[in-house]
């Protein structure tokens, strides 16, 4: 295997190589920091030795790999390549022309104890590890995957035979079933000088990890959970025996007082017999006396008798009750003897029972705590999987909102195309509306401009006629002056007015795009329309002014023609007339304007 093979030119702390041949290592020194060699063959270690004293770059391992430490008989053959400590059975089928030569006897070296020193201070950077032995391939990958080193080699690289070199040596699907129950995943490169063998670059499946972690915790939440019942129900079988060797107690202390009082009670009823035999001893030695005095008088001896009689009778009774009492008491005692035996035979079994579950809440505590361990491990593991799925996460979680704003917005922009066709209709039939007033205004403005050029006309034809009179053509002058100001304010103001409505068509047409200012585009409309609306009273109201001053002026015309001739008189009569009839035909049209107007 060449030299910096699979490593990117990325440079490295450490580069393993198990199994490092004859030449492969050589310029490993430009890729690697430090190096350890692991050769078991006495010729090639020997070799290695002094490359690596030469090139002081690392370390050498003259052992082979192999279960455990120590050692093992080491076979060579004609071909060193295929040497091991396994009986080289596939190799000879494949080269014919391989021989078992002699064996040697060489050190072992358990994969895992190659980092006894550990791999946190050969530096910052990543670490490589190549087997190129290819029959010892799974052993090297197990034993490390199982001490937790795999892991920590960014770059494994491992050569492989199709099948079997040796005898239980591995092959390329022993070894891609092992990397599928490892959770790593394999790329291949084909060997260019041997077909039957592979070189295999080693990647970790992060899916397949990410999946079994959170199996493995959902697994622990599942068994915690289950602990947790089951100490829960251990918990209340616990109380429920602490409670009922309390209520046995409780129990055994109330018969104890029973028994006390029984005990009491017999003593007091032992007492009792024990004054009715002394009273019958009495009773006997009076009798005796009595029997003695016999004799002396039989009357009262008979009497006395009878009374005896009945007082033994009644001491008899009394006997037989005491001593009915006092079976009854001992018959009591002996049944409260076998209560008591069989409460404390009961509380020995409560307290057996009692030992027991503490024996056993002392166990649950144990796998409690066992288990809570395991908990911080997996929690461990989960976060550190979770970290590893967050950027995705993350992404993910970014993507759906990005997708979720989109839809947001998409339809945000449906209503709003809806609300902006809505508004274009009101605005467009608002502007159909303000065009139709605005056409009115420019008619009723040229109609004025019309009739003011005809009383320019008929004013300058006046003045022509009216050069005799100085006092009365001054008079004219001045009021021309005022007419000529006062229509020159009524063009200015038709002229604003137009450019109000070229403004509001081209704010119309601006603010069309903008359904935020559609309230102000209609209180902008209903403004201009009550604007133009008000200016058009005012224009009417300039007119039927200027329409009064006409008539003044055209009666002082006549007054100053009647002065000047008849003549004159009659050149003025033509224009008067017309001023005359254009004045009666102006409130007509103005009536029809009103009635036009909206309201």
């Amino acid at each position: 295997m060449q030299s910096g093979f699979g490593f990117d030119g990325e440079r490295l702390s450490l580069l393993v190589r198990i199994g490092c041949g004859e030449s492969a290592y050589l310029g490993d020194e430009q890729i690697a920091d430090k190096l350890m060699l692991v050769e078991p063959d006495p010729d090639r270690a020997q070799s290695a030795r002094a490359w690596l004293q030469q090139a002081g770059a690392g370390s050498l391992v003259e052992a082979a790999v192999a279960d455990e430490d120590g050692e093992a008989t080491f076979k060579r053959t004609s071909f060193a390549d295929v040497n091991s400590l396994r009986v080289v059975t596939g190799a000879m089928a494949l080269f014919p022309g391989v021989r078992a030569l002699e064996t040697c006897t060489v050190k072992t070296v358990k994969p895992r104890n190659l980092f006894k020193a550990g791999l946190e201070d050969v530096g910052g950077g990543p670490c490589g590890l190549i087997v190129d032995a290819p029959s010892e391939v799974l052993l090297v990958l197990d034993d490390l995957h199982q001490a937790g080193l795999l892991g920590k080699f960014a770059h494994v690289i491992v050569r492989v035979a199709e099948e079997p070199l040796h005898e239980g040596g591995a092959d390329r699907r022993a070894l891609e079933a092992w990397l599928a129950g490892a959770e790593y995943t394999v790329s291949w490169e084909a060997n260019p000088s041997d077909p039957d063998v592979r070189y295999a670059r080693l990647h970790p499946d992060w899916q397949a990890r990410i999946a079994r972690r959170e199996k493995q915790v959902a697994s622990l939440e599942v068994a915690l959970e289950e602990a947790r019942h089951s100490y829960a129900i251990v918990s209340e079988e616990a109380q429920g025996s602490l409670k009922a060797y309390e209520a046995v107690l409780s129990e055994r202390d109330e018969l104890s007082e029973r028994c006390d009082a029984l005990q009491r009670s017999l003593s007091q009823v032992s007492a009792d017999l024990e004054a009715s035999r002394g009273a019958l001893d009495a009773v006997r030695q009076e009798r005796e006396a009595l029997e003695a005095s016999w004799l002396k008088d039989a009357e009262v001896r008979q009497a006395s008798l009878e009374q005896l009689r009945e007082e033994r009778d009644s001491l008899e009774t009394a006997r037989g009750t005491a001593e009915a009492d006092l079976a009854s008491a001992r018959d009591e005692l002996a049944q409260l003897r076998e209560e008591r035996d069989s409460l404390e035979k009961a509380r020995g079994t409560a307290e057996a029972d009692l030992a027991s579950a503490r024996e056993e809440l002392a166990l649950l505590r144990e796998e409690r705590d066992a288990l809570e361990t395991a908990r911080g491990t997996a929690e461990a593991d989960l976060a550190s999987a979770r970290d590893e799925l967050a950027q995705l996460r993350e992404e993910r979680d970014s993507l759906e909102k990005a997708r979720g704003t989109a839809e947001a917005d998409l339809a945000s922009a449906r209503e709003e195309l809806a609300l902006l066709r809505e508004e274009r209709d009101a605005l467009e039939k608002a502007r159909g509306n303000a065009e139709t007033d605005l056409t009115s205004t420019r008619e009723e403005l040229a109609r004025l401009r019309e009739e003011r050029d005809g009383l320019k006309e008929a004013r300058a034809r006046a003045l022509k006629d009216s050069e005799a009179n100085l006092q009365a053509f001054e008079a004219m002058r001045a009021e021309r002056d005022r007419l000529k100001s006062s229509l020159s304010a009524a063009t200015e103001r038709a002229d604003e007015q137009a450019q109000s409505l070229q403004r509001l068509g081209a704010e119309l047409e601006e603010l069309r795009d903008d359904n935020r200012l559609s309230l102000r585009i209609q209180r902008i409309a209903q403004a201009d329309l009550a604007d133009l609306q008000d200016r058009y009273a005012a224009l009417s109201g300039e007119k039927r002014e200027l329409e009064v001053f006409l008539d003044e002026l055209a009666e002082n015309v006549a007054q100053a023609m009647a002065v000047s001739g008849a003549e004159n008189e009659e050149q003025l009569e033509g224009p008067a007339r017309a001023s005359s009839k254009s004045a009666g035909s102006k409130p007509a049209r103005r009536s029809r304007k009103s009635r036009a107007q909206p309201s």
